[in-house]
């Protein structure tokens, strides 16, 4: 028998005995990290991936924001075109006087020549996010995408600014699609962020901004009964 036979030969044997595929239920449980280390456990991860996390409450989240927009020396600001960004764009104005707000309904749909485009590509310091979710075994934050938050808001200005809810902390994504919130209503885009854009295509040397934002602060907000 030719190489070339013996080769078809295997494929041929290797797709009759994968004839079937194994049902989720014949797979082996994935093993997952206990619940009382996924904050600590979310936070080392996203520290080691050079991303800032600021603790906040429920109280005090809009005023920490505040102050890393003053400390970042940020003078232009973008956010999701959503009822709850038009009242922190109001807030965040009266707090800092020489910040600058841009609301956005969908950025990624504007015509390459915009203002929009320009704006956003070229003259706003920072985007501010509310991630749906976070997976605590990867340090990943999870931003459903959609017109009230535009994927481009959190990918493109060299600041990305994002706030999650503890209370929406899990284990990790197998966990979080199996959620009931997420069944037969799963959004087209989701964007999984582990720490600011960095890339080693030159010379091997890491280099953070290159293909998105150069930093990343996340607003870890503790809303646990008795926060």
């Amino acid at each position: 028998m030719s190489s070339r036979n013996t080769i078809l030969a295997r494929l041929r044997q290797g797709q009759a005995n994968q004839a079937s595929a194994a049902s989720r239920t014949d797979l082996p449980p994935m093993p997952r990290l206990d619940k009382a280390a996924w904050r600590s456990r979310f936070i080392e991860l996203l520290e080691s991936n050079h991303a800032d996390v600021v603790p906040c409450s429920e109280d005090d989240w809009q005023q920490q924001l505040a102050e890393v927009l003053q400390q970042q020396q940020v003078t232009s600001l973008c956010l999701g075109n959503s009822p709850a960004n038009r009242e922190l764009a109001d807030e965040l104005t009266s707090r800092v006087a020489t910040l600058f707000v841009q609301l956005f309904d969908d950025a990624v749909a504007a015509p390459a020549d915009s203002g929009m485009r320009q704006q956003l590509f070229e003259q706003l310091d920072a985007g501010f996010s509310r991630a749906s979710a976070a997976l605590a075994e990867t340090g990943s934050l999870v931003l459903a995408t959609g017109p009230e938050e535009p994927r481009t808001v959190s990918l493109v200005p060299p600041l990305s600014l994002v706030l999650v809810r503890q209370s929406t902390l899990v284990a990790n994504f197998s966990a979080l699609i199996e959620q009931p919130r997420w069944q037969g209503k799963l959004p087209t885009n989701w964007l999984l962020i582990s720490g600011p854009s960095k890339t080693a295509d030159i010379q091997q040397t890491l280099a953070y901004g290159a293909h998105g934002p150069k930093q990343l602060v996340v607003l870890l907000l503790d809303d646990s009964t008795g926060a």
